[in-house]
């Protein structure tokens, strides 16, 4: 009886202690309670770090996606603003046919009639400032020698190249141009490739993008003889044999932009994002280990203020794309390490839609990135995210934000906003 009376006496102690403790408005001894207290609530600390000491680097970065490997090939016109181009190369036609008399054997074709160049439109990307007598014009660019180089190439696009046009308006899904049979012809028989110079002829602005892949990629059809009744079209999709000693950027090369005036502004105290060619921006943060090791981050917002927009048209929007870096610190060039993203199943980061007529900062939501970060050292995981946008490539849209230097007035300085948790401590408070 006594063994029981001091068991119960004790579990009274304890928990008049527990009461006490919860009842009492102890300020640092918060962080001990929510153990014993489940029902008290958490203190979150609130911090706005300036982008001087928050950001290690920010920057922007060039050279993206590489040469081909945009989801679509942009044709656009702006005047002296914009020129985009789009090359597409058949390095493979075929050319070997039999024709439709009885004992005929196979021979090489030599004529080309009827030849066509179709196009598949993505009208969703059609803009237009007031365009009108929209065409896409067709080019003979096959060269020998540097048959990458821009000045060559926009060279080519001459009269004397010319191989024939047709018009669309902003709800046409393709275009099918005629192309000149003799300048055709001529490698049919010779030396069987024809290379197509894409150019988009307007009296005002306007773009689209062209699909490139699967079942919609452009085509090269023609007939190897006036029989068509007899004989089947040959159809042929976009290849490249050369470089011969890269397979890879064959198969880049088979379709790509020609960026002969680009839409990009110059980098000045800003960061810019998309554009013709694309451009990145680059953050790598510097954050107190005490929040980002040791606390529980339940929010993570970067502020970046606008400083301008270029060649955007009423209506128009731009979409941003946030991603996490996945490259270790041994990559320190910022042009690099924006190259090794994780996807968003990986690291969430939420898309920021802006336009002109929005307010003139966005929000990147991160905190996922800074979750991921936690616990790792920064010698083996780069705190660092990119922003580049949805159609990078295939979209002339650019959007600048102002920098983190030291000139750049603080309101428009990037800034860091982070809500934390602490660690909860054990025993009473």
């Amino acid at each position: 009886m006594i063994r029981n009376r001091l068991v119960a006496f004790g579990v009274a102690i304890l928990a008049y202690a527990g009461a006490t403790a919860c009842n009492e408005n102890l300020q640092e001894g918060r962080a001990g309670c929510p153990a014993l207290c489940p029902g008290q609530a958490v203190p979150v600390i609130d911090t706005t770090i300036d982008g001087l000491t928050g950001l290690a680097v920010d920057t922007t970065v060039a050279g993206y996606p590489a040469i081909g490997t945009a989801p679509e090939l942009l044709v656009a016109n702006g005047g002296d603003s914009l020129d985009v181009r789009g090359i597409i190369r058949f390095d493979s036609i075929s050319f070997l046919f039999t024709p439709s008399t009885a004992g005929d054997t196979a021979r090489p074709a030599t004529t080309a009639y009827h030849p066509t160049l179709t196009l598949r439109l993505d009208s969703t990307t059609f803009r237009s400032g007031g365009a009108v007598n929209m065409t896409i014009q067709a080019y003979d660019v096959d060269t020998i020698g540097n048959d990458t180089a821009v000045a060559v190439l926009a060279s080519l696009f001459r009269p004397d190249r010319f191989l024939g046009q047709a018009q669309f308006d902003s709800l046409s899904d393709s275009v099918r141009i005629a192309l000149d049979s003799g300048r055709i012809a001529v490698h049919v028989r010779g030396d069987k490739r024809v290379r197509i110079g894409v150019r988009l002829s307007t009296t005002g602005r306007a773009d689209i993008a062209t699909a490139t892949g699967g079942g919609i990629a452009p085509s090269f059809a023609y007939f190897p003889s006036t029989d068509t009744s007899g004989i089947t079209a040959f159809v042929t999709v976009p290849r490249s044999l050369t470089p011969l000693t890269d397979s890879l950027l064959q198969g880049d090369l088979a379709t790509y932009p020609l960026i002969v005036v680009g839409s990009s502004p110059r980098i000045a105290q800003r960061l810019d994002v998309g554009g013709m060619p694309a451009r990145r921006v680059y953050l790598r943060f510097r954050l107190p280990s005490r929040i980002v090791d040791s606390s529980t981050v339940v929010r993570a917002t970067l502020t970046l203020s606008v400083k301008g927009f270029g060649g955007f048209l009423p209506g128009d929007s731009l979409t941003i794309f946030p991603q996490s870096v996945i490259a270790t610190s041994l990559i320190t060039d910022p042009t690099k390490a924006a190259a090794f993203l994780a996807s968003g199943s990986i690291v969430g980061i939420d898309t920021v839609r802006t336009s002109p007529d929005l307010a003139d900062t966005v929000n990147i939501e991160f905190v996922n990135a800074v979750r991921r970060w936690s616990g790792h050292q920064t010698d083996s995981v780069t705190r660092a995210i990119v922003l580049r946008i949805a159609n990078e490539g295939a979209d002339p849209l650019v959007t600048s934000f102002f920098a983190a230097g030291p000139t750049v007035p603080q309101p428009q300085r990037p800034r860091i906003r982070i809500a934390y948790i602490r660690p909860p401590g054990f025993g009473l408070p």
